[in-house]
């Protein structure tokens, strides 16, 4: 559902992360996403590539960079929200609310025993 936007998956999170605060730093991406700064860079630098964020050093620290989200970027929030949306609606689909809301403290529990 992604491709068709011209995004892999995760892209989308780091975008609505964006939109939400731009000009995150590497290590603040990294907390958000829950992955290493490595896969950061790794993300970054793909969506760099695609013209969907920009980099820009940070004025009082030059090893820190901030990331921002570019005009392409930007376009791709709502074509994302509805994403979402869709795989939201199919994964439901034939749940009750009852249903929902049992999968909901479940799956919290298996976070909690994970984590």
């Amino acid at each position: 559902m992604l491709a068709k936007h011209g995004l892999h998956p995760g892209q989308e999170i780091l975008l609505m992360h964006l939109c939400d605060c731009d000009g995150l730093m590497h290590s603040e991406i990294a907390q958000l996403l829950d992955v290493t700064p490595a896969t950061v860079s790794k993300i970054v630098d793909r969506m760099e590539a695609s013209g969907l964020v920009r980099r820009q050093t940070d004025a009082d620290d030059q090893r820190v960079s901030h990331v921002y989200l570019s005009a392409d970027g930007r376009k791709l929030i709502e074509p994302s929200e509805l994403v979402w949306g869709e795989l939201e609606r199919e994964s439901f689909v034939n749940m009750t609310a009852e249903e929902r809301v049992l999968l909901r403290r479940l799956l919290m529990q298996v976070l909690k025993n994970l984590t």
